[in-house]
């Protein structure tokens, strides 16, 4: 690998490692301000700031996939694998956020991407692992995600300083 591409992906992995720890940053923020507010059935504020929550995961998430398009390769996968383990463990993070975030498309057209509709308002429980959002059939359960997102988001942030390494050292990716 010449000098000029090493320059050019030392520049994508600084730029990525500070997308992942930005939205890493915002996802922590929300789930403090989620469990720390006052909850009352009247006040919308919870709900406004799982939406925020939501889109927070769905950016860091959009951040290990940028990673995983410029790194991944077919023997060295770390932001495939982090990404599989953050969505098997949330399932419904994706659709949720789709749900919360595109209403505008669900009203015009009926139905989004997946076919699930918002005849029931959004819900919330408490129960011993914390909150979670229910719409519909779909849970959300933000312990987890929180949990979750900052596991893939340490994950991919050891895989760029490898990754680094790796070209400041040997002038190639890791293999």
């Amino acid at each position: 690998m010449d000098q000029l591409e090493q320059a050019r992906l030392l520049g994508l992995a600084a730029g990525f490692q500070g997308h992942i720890e930005r939205w890493r940053r915002a996802v922590a923020m929300q789930d403090a301000r989620i469990r720390n507010h006052p909850w009352a059935s009247e006040r919308p504020d919870r709900a406004v700031d799982t939406e925020l929550l939501a889109l927070c995961l769905r950016n860091l998430l959009r951040a290990c996939w940028a990673c995983h398009g410029c790194f991944d390769h077919d023997t060295y996968a770390p932001f495939q694998e982090a990404m599989n383990n953050f969505e098997a463990a949330v399932p419904h993070a994706r659709v949720i956020r789709d749900l919360l975030q595109r209403f505008d498309r669900y009203h015009a057209d009926g139905h989004l991407d997946v076919f699930i509709s918002l005849d029931e308002p959004a819900e919330w429980r408490v129960g011993p692992e914390g909150y979670s959002l229910l719409v519909n059939e779909l849970r959300l359960d933000l312990a987890t995600a929180s949990r979750e997102s900052d596991r893939m988001a340490a994950t991919a942030l050891r895989a760029i300083n490898y990754i680094v390494f790796c070209i400041q050292n040997t002038g190639e990716l890791p293999t």
